[in-house]
């Protein structure tokens, strides 16, 4: 099964496809959150290129398992996308990703310039690794 997960973000969505037969996260890129209707465009352009059977979206929570300010903004676009896309969605607790991104980041000394859209990859990656481990 093809997987494509999102670190859904106000500004970019960071975004990573994994196979659960190889088990292995790729980190690919982003996709600039302008509109609902341009983010839709591209994912149903990555959905049909990479073959995608489900939707993974990081849940961001608080490290005690609380909602947190995104936290509804990142339901309310799991279920514009349930309604506009006929494939499966689901949420996956994304605590202490960003955390794990940056420490990523830090160990490849990537430039600040370049270091927050890379973040929300890393942390698309993790969120999908984290997802597949557990298959």
């Amino acid at each position: 099964m093809n997987i494509l997960a999102l670190d859904y973000g106000k500004t970019r969505i960071g975004y990573a496809v994994g196979d659960t037969n190889l088990g292995i996260a790729f980190g690919r890129d982003v996709i600039q959150n302008k509109s609902f209707e341009s983010v839709l465009h591209s994912l149903q352009k990555i959905i049909t290129e990479e073959k995608i059977d489900l939707i993974l979206i990081g849940l961001p929570k608080m490290l005690n398992g609380q909602d947190s300010d995104q936290t509804e903004y990142t339901q309310n676009f799991g279920a514009r996308l349930k309604e506009n896309l006929e494939i499966e969605v689901l949420f996956e607790d994304e605590r202490l990703t960003s955390a794990e991104a940056t420490k990523n980041l830090q160990l490849q000394e990537i430039k600040e310039k370049k270091q927050k859209g890379k973040k929300d990859v890393i942390s698309a990656e993790i969120i999908l690794q984290n997802y597949l481990d557990r298959q």
